[in-house]
């Protein structure tokens, strides 16, 4: 029978290299997105969501470098500047840019539903939905800007 030392040893070391791996990688996905963050600040913050945990859903969406068609829950915000909207995850995506006329956008309770069959600089279709305590005011600022209500 093997000493018990023996293995709890090469366990150990194991566990603590694959703590330190996903440390790591949350370490870099968080500076990823303050970086982006910061310069979007530099475009003239007007409302930012904070960490929100996103429905994102992309069909036939084309864009440069980017080609998706998915489905995915994912963390990471949403940033309205005067230059457009902006997802974050780390990467920014814009879905549109200062003419929100594009966007379609609907509150359910705390939940704040997006809509665009056509993205900022792309084609294809963008949905984004996720929970927040400011869904009336982001749904005011956003129709303010031009986007337009729905229901659902």
């Amino acid at each position: 029978m093997p000493d018990s030392a023996a293995v709890l040893v090469p366990f150990l070391l194991v566990a603590l290299f694959v703590v330190g791996l996903v440390a790591a990688v949350l370490f870099i996905v968080r500076r990823a997105r303050e970086r982006v963050i910061a310069r979007l600040t530099r475009e003239g913050l007007e409302r930012r969501s904070g960490p929100v945990r996103l429905t994102l859903r992309f069909r036939d969406y084309r864009a440069p470098g980017w080609r998706l068609g998915a489905f995915s829950i994912k963390p990471g915000e949403l940033v309205l500047t005067a230059q457009g909207l902006v997802v974050v995850f780390p990467q920014a995506l814009r879905l549109c840019g200062r003419d929100l006329s594009n966007l379609t956008v609907a509150v359910e309770g705390t939940r704040l539903s997006l809509h665009t069959d056509a993205p900022f600089e792309a084609s294809g279709d963008v949905r984004v939905e996720f929970e927040t305590d400011e869904a009336e005011a982001w749904n005011a600022a956003l129709l303010a800007r031009g986007a337009k209500a729905t229901t659902g």
